[in-house]
C-alpha cells in the first residue's frame, strides 16, 4: 500500500512539471491575445478590458480600473476612493496616464471637459465614505461649465463611454457668440449614455455705432467784403494798392470750398463826351503797367447738396455653420455721403459816376462763400445673433447617442444696423457791403448710406455633417426659439431732407436636427 502511494505521488509531481511546459491549449488553438488600443495609446492594464461598452460592473468598481472624483477630493490625491480626485479633467488625466476609466461621484463639478480616446468617464455614483460605490438609476452627476463649448471630443479612435451626465452650457456672454453644449469632432468610437446636455442662449448680436457727425470748422464760413478807397490820386511813381482777393470758406471734413469773392479792381475817372465814366485803369503815368484782376463771379447760385452714401444691405439669410462653429450673418454697412458744394463769391463793387476827373478808386471786392458742408459718415452694420446649439457633431461616422436628451435655448436676436451720422450743414457766406453782390452759403453734405441690420441666431438641438449620429433608446433633441431679425425703419435728414430706409433682416433658423 505505501509503495502504491508513493507511485501515485511520483506521477502527480511529474504530471505537475509537464503541465507548464506543454501549455493547456491544444496544438492548433493560440493564446488570447492582450488587450490592445490604438496606436499612439498608452496600454491597459493587466486584466482591464478593452473597452467600457456598457455600464461597468460592481466588481469593477476598484482602483484596478478606475480613477475616482469627489466634489471634496483634492487633484493633488492619488484618485482613489480614499483619497479621490476633485475636477473630473484631473481624473482624466490620471486616467490616460494608467489606461483606466473615470468614476465620478454624484454632486456639481463647475468645469468644461475635453474627452480623451479610449478613457471613459461614468458619473452617477453614490460614495459613502468608507464604503463600496454604487450606482443607483437615473442619477447623473452635473457638469455646469463655465465656458463654451461645456464637453469637447476630438479624435476619439478608441471605444470611449461618457455616462450619467446633466451637462449644462451658459448662456452666450459677448455679443453674436453661440453657445454650444457638446462638440464632437473626428469622435467615431464615442458613445454618450444616459446623458442630458443643455445649451445657453446665443448672445444677441452688436446694434451698428455711428461715429461723430463732421464738424464743418471755424474756417468753413467765407471772408466778408473788403472795402476798397475812393478819390485816391496817385503820387508821381507810386502804384495803385491792388486788394487781396476774399477767399471763400474752407472745409474741415471734407466740402467743397466757397467760391472767392469777385475782385474790384483799380478804376480811373475819365471825361467821356459831356459825362464823366469810370474805367478800367491798365497803364499810367512814366509807362508802368499795373495788371488788374478783372474776375467777378457770375450770378450767385444755390450750390447742390451733397450726393447719398451707397446704401449697405440687411441679412437676408441666416447664419451659416462652419466645422464645429456657427457663424452670424451680419448686415452690410454703408458707405459715407459726400461733401456739398460750396457757395458762389459775392460780386465786386462796381463803379459809379461822381462828374470827377482825374481821380482814381480801388473798388470793394466781393464776399467769399461758404464751404460746402460734409457728408454723415456711415454706421457699422448690425451684428448677427450668436446660436444655441445642443451639440454639434462632424465627421463623426459611428458616434452613437444613447437615451441622450439634447436641448437648444433661444438663439440671439440680431442686432439693428443704424443711418449714420447726419451730415454738416455747410459754411456761411460771408457778409457783404452795400454795393458788392451776396455771397452764398454752402450747402449740405450728402447723409451717410444706412448699415443693415444683421439676422437672428438660430436654435438647434443637434446640428451635425457627415454621418448623422445613432440615436438610440428614445433619444431626443429639440431646439429652442429662433433669434428674431430686425424690422424695417425710415429716416429723414433733418440737415438735407433726404431719406432713407434700412431693410428688414431675417430671423434665425430653429431645427430640432440640422444637417449642414
Amino acid at each position: 500500500m505505501e509503495l502504491q502511494n508513493s507511485s501515485r505521488r511520483v506521477s502527480a509531481a511529474l504530471l505537475a512539471l509537464l503541465v507548464p511546459a506543454c501549455g493547456v491549449f491544444g496544438a492548433d488553438e493560440a493564446p488570447e491575445a492582450p488587450a490592445t488600443v490604438a496606436p499612439g495609446e498608452p496600454p491597459l492594464p493587466p486584466g482591464a478590458p478593452n473597452a467600457v461598452t456598457g455600464t461597468p460592473t460592481a466588481d469593477e468598481l476598484t482602483e484596478q480600473f478606475g480613477v475616482f472624483v469627489t466634489p471634496d477630493g483634492s487633484d493633488d490625491a492619488p484618485g482613489t476612493r480614499a483619497a479621490p480626485r476633485r475636477t473630473i479633467a484631473a481624473g482624466v488625466a490620471a486616467a490616460k496616464a494608467a489606461a483606466k476609466r473615470v468614476y465620478v461621484c454624484q454632486g456639481s463639478y463647475a468645469e468644461s471637459l475635453e474627452l480623451v480616446s479610449a478613457v471613459s468617464v461614468i458619473g452617477g455614483y453614490e460614495c459613502p465614505v468608507g464604503k463600496a460605490w454604487s450606482k443607483p438609476a437615473g442619477v447623473r452627476s452635473v457638469l455646469a461649465s463655465p465656458s463654451s463649448p461645456a464637453v469637447r471630443a476630438v479624435d476619439i479612435t478608441n471605444t470611449t463611454r461618457f455616462e450619467a451626465f446633466d451637462v449644462i452650457a451658459p448662456d452666450a456672454v459677448d455679443a453674436g457668440t453661440s453657445s454650444r453644449g457638446l462638440v464632437a469632432q473626428r469622435a467615431g468610437k464615442l458613445t454618450l449614455a444616459d446623458v442630458r446636455v443643455r445649451a445657453g442662449r446665443g448672445a444677441d448680436g452688436a446694434s451698428g455705432v455711428a461715429p461723430a457727425a463732421p464738424a464743418d470748422g471755424p474756417g468753413a464760413r467765407g471772408g466778408a467784403a473788403v472795402l476798397g478807397k475812393y478819390n485816391y490820386v496817385r503820387p508821381a511813381n507810386d502804384f495803385f494798392p491792388v486788394l487781396a482777393v476774399v477767399s471763400g470758406g474752407t472745409s474741415a471734413c471734407g466740402g467743397d470750398a466757397g467760391g472767392a469773392g469777385g475782385v474790384g479792381g483799380v478804376w480811373q475817372r475819365v471825361k467821356v463826351g459831356l459825362s464823366t465814366r469810370a474805367v478800367l485803369a491798365t497803364r499810367f503815368v512814366g509807362g508802368v503797367d499795373i495788371k488788374i484782376n478783372r474776375d467777378v463771379p457770375a450770378a450767385s447760385l444755390v450750390p447742390g447738396v451733397g450726393s447719398a452714401g451707397i446704401d449697405g444691405r440687411s441679412a437676408v439669410r441666416p447664419g451659416s455653420m462652419q466645422g464645429v462653429e456657427f457663424l452670424p450673418t451680419d448686415g452690410e454697412p454703408g458707405g459715407n455721403g459726400t461733401g456739398g458744394r460750396g457757395g458762389s463769391g459775392g460780386r465786386a463793387q462796381l463803379p459809379e459816376d461822381l462828374g470827377v476827373e482825374d481821380v482814381y478808386d480801388t473798388l470793394a471786392n466781393g464776399a467769399g462763400g461758404g464751404a460746402g458742408g460734409c457728408g454723415g459718415r456711415a454706421a457699422t452694420a448690425g451684428q448677427g445673433g450668436g446660436a444655441s446649439i445642443a451639440a454639434i457633431v462632424v465627421d463623426s461616422a459611428g458616434l452613437t447617442l444613447d437615451g441622450v436628451s439634447l436641448e437648444a435655448a433661444a438663439g440671439g436676436a440680431g442686432g439693428a444696423g443704424s443711418f449714420g451720422s447726419e451730415a454738416s450743414p455747410g459754411g456761411g457766406a460771408g457778409e457783404w457791403g452795400v454795393s458788392t453782390g451776396m455771397a452764398v452759403a454752402g450747402s449740405p453734405g450728402g447723409r451717410a448710406g444706412v448699415s443693415g441690420h444683421g439676422a437672428g441666431g438660430s436654435s438647434f438641438g443637434l446640428a451635425y455633417s457627415g454621418m448623422k449620429p445613432a440615436m438610440t433608446s428614445g433619444t431626443v433633441a429639440k431646439a429652442g426659439a429662433a433669434g428674431g431679425g430686425v424690422a424695417a425703419q425710415d429716416i429723414t435728414s433733418d440737415i438735407n431732407g433726404q431719406s432713407a430706409t434700412i431693410p428688414a433682416s431675417v430671423a434665425g433658423e430653429a431645427k430640432d436636427v440640422a444637417a449642414f
